[in-house]
């Protein structure tokens, strides 16, 4: 059961969408992280965990693959950091 600082956000939250304003404070965007930033880490992480796997191997297309999705995160996470930018700019 939640109790103290979070039931009262929880309340608040509940309150808002019965309201039909269920939006984010600004303190609450502040904190918020855009998905791609988190998607684009894990899958950077998915690629160099494939990319040892590939050395470890000696499996040049696990290598290649592996390389090719960290890069792909790395794009994904900037994205998101791009974003996160703009909306905090957007804010102010």
């Amino acid at each position: 059961m939640t109790t103290g600082p979070a039931l009262i956000q929880d309340h608040q939250l509940q309150t808002r969408a019965a309201n039909g304003r269920l939006t984010l404070t600004k303190t609450e965007r502040d904190r918020a992280m855009d998905s791609d930033r988190i998607k684009g880490k894990i899958k950077e992480t998915e690629g160099k965990i494939q990319d040892a796997k590939g050395d470890f191997t000696d499996d040049p297309s696990d290598d290649i693959a592996g390389k090719a999705k960290q890069a792909e995160g790395k794009v994904q996470e900037a994205w998101g950091k791009s974003k996160d930018a703009v909306r905090k700019a957007v804010d102010k």
